[in-house]
């Protein structure tokens, strides 16, 4: 009597759970086989690679109304080393596209917020477009402005 009564209190128990959701059906068989294609596998956490454009950009605004000079210094984020070295090794290249494209800028734009994500952009573009164009490679996430001043 009490192996049949111990047996219908864990079989009360073991309904009670699965019906609470707290055992789903069939959990324990599949961590008694080692079913690994329907487990998660954890993310790698990425490590993110600042790299400074050094030195800073200058660039001087011809005819503008407002500021006459824009001094710029970027830091672009990548994941993976060889975008890193990609830019490094095609920087004249980057410096060059990247000091034609702040110098055609409207200064009073860049006074506003907006006008300001909008370079950051720009320039992420084209950065990405000479990392792609010439090595083939994808990978710059973003670029940061951490100097931006205008007189």
């Amino acid at each position: 009597m009490l192996i049949i009564g111990g047996a219908v209190a864990v079989i009360a128990v073991g309904a009670a759970l699965y019906f609470m959701g707290i055992l789903p059906p069939g959990q324990e068989y599949k961590e008694q086989q080692g079913d690994t294609a329907e487990m998660e596998q954890p993310e790698i956490p990425k490590t993110p690679i600042y790299h400074s454009l050094d030195p800073a950009f200058v660039v001087s605004f011809a005819n503008k109304k407002g500021a006459k000079l824009l001094q710029l210094s970027i830091s672009v984020l990548s994941y993976k080393q060889d975008i890193i070295d990609a830019i490094e090794k095609h920087k004249p290249m980057v410096r060059n596209n990247l000091l034609l494209l702040l110098s055609a800028q409207d200064p009073p734009n860049l006074r506003t917020l907006e006008g300001k994500n909008r370079l950051r952009n720009e320039v992420l573009d084209a950065i990405t477009k000479v990392v792609k164009e010439i090595e083939g490679l994808d990978g710059v996430e973003e670029v940061f402005f951490t100097k931006f001043v205008m007189q």
